[in-house]
């Protein structure tokens, strides 16, 4: 996969701007959305071949998002990320296959080797 094709889905516009760059210096193209909605939109227009997907967003959360398109692109590697410690929010993460769960703040390296391990997934 030369440019695999992120769909970022971050409600913070620094963290989303910070992670876009970081991620396109890596090599993904990345697609932007800010909330559930837009994530949502985006998948129908243009499927991405990772979804990494903040867990608390304005309106539908992100397990909302993920359950929606899942329901689509059932085999879509989905990298969760949050800044809450709570337990609760692991376990229902993982119960969605081919997912991962990283708490903020992480390093950029660590999500990025994260991201890559999604994307090996992707095809």
């Amino acid at each position: 996969m030369e440019h695999p094709r992120v769909l970022l889905v971050e409600d913070d516009d620094a963290v989303a701007k910070a992670l876009t760059l970081r991620l396109q210096t890596k090599g993904f193209e990345v697609l932007p959305a800010a909330d559930g909605e837009a994530a949502m939109q985006a998948v129908a227009d243009s499927p991405p071949d990772i979804l990494l997907l903040d867990i608390n967003l304005p309106g539908r959360d992100g397990f909302d998002v993920a359950t929606h398109v899942r329901s689509r692109l059932d085999q879509l590697p989905i990298v969760f990320i949050t800044a809450s410690r709570n337990t609760e929010l692991r376990t229902r993460a993982e119960q969605f296959e081919r997912s991962w769960f990283v708490e903020k703040p992480f390093t950029s390296a660590y999500l990025i080797d994260v991201v890559r391990q999604a994307a090996a997934l992707a095809y």
